[in-house]
């Protein structure tokens, strides 16, 4: 009976440690993505506008201020405010990702649900849907 109980046990383990790696391993990027932040550094200043906030009082941001959306053929597409759109192409790289518009490659990273495009002091931060 012991033997069974710690055979037992030792499966469980195994069969959780299994299911923890595999839900750790996927990143699979694919999907939509939805507006969340946009942080801007400059000369020491920050300014930081997130969802449910006003830009300059003005305009309230939603989360389909900017929808990303990434597809399995390794293209995307981007709309802005509804209104300005772009697409192009994107490919995992170097433990990151890269998508490029009319030649202009950005890179990006995935933490969990969270798309994070950093350059040049503005950080955009989009989560999928």
């Amino acid at each position: 009976m012991k033997k069974i109980t710690m055979w037992l046990l030792s499966f469980v383990v195994a069969v959780a440690g299994l299911c923890a790696f595999v839900a750790c391993g996927n990143k699979d990027i694919t999907g939509t993505y939805k507006f969340q932040s946009l942080k801007m550094t400059e000369g020491g200043m920050t300014i930081e506008l997130k969802v449910g906030e006003k830009f300059m009082g003005l305009v309230e941001l939603t989360e389909d201020y900017a929808v990303f959306e990434i597809k399995e053929d390794g293209t995307f597409s981007v709309s802005v405010m509804e209104q300005a759109s772009t697409s192009g192409t994107w490919e995992e790289k170097d433990g990151g990702y890269v998508f490029t518009s009319n030649g202009d490659p950005i890179s990006a990273k995935l933490d969990g649900s969270t798309l994070i495009f950093s350059e040049g002091g503005v950080e955009f931060t989009l989560k999928k849907a």
